[in-house]
């Protein structure tokens, strides 16, 4: 990668000539453990944003499903996959909301 045009480290960086090469590798190895630790961070947070959504919309769907079934416009088969062996309507027990 050269900044502007410039591929002479003479130019760009002559102060790492300087550096004796185990300084050199050090500073090549840090710079590699927070690019990985910033693409980890990105991560998490991208998944801490999906999770949030996906609650937000399991809730819609339990209220959705709850008002389908209330007006009976649940089809049998989907009547039966969210309802208990005791009868009750409860589509919690099979839908699980996600975690981070």
């Amino acid at each position: 990668m050269t900044a502007k045009g410039v591929s002479e480290i003479e130019k760009l960086r002559p102060e790492l000539l300087d550096m004796s090469v185990a300084e050199l590798e050090r500073r090549r190895a840090e710079i590699d453990m927070a690019i990985t630790k910033k693409a980890e961070i990105e991560a998490a947070a991208i998944r801490a944003k999906d999770v949030k959504e996906a609650d937000e919309r399991i809730t819609r769907l339990f209220e959705d499903l709850r008002w389908l079934y209330d007006k009976n416009f649940l089809s049998p088969k989907l009547l039966e996959a969210f309802t208990s062996a005791d009868g009750q309507f409860a589509p919690h027990r099979s839908l699980k909301r996600p975690r981070a």
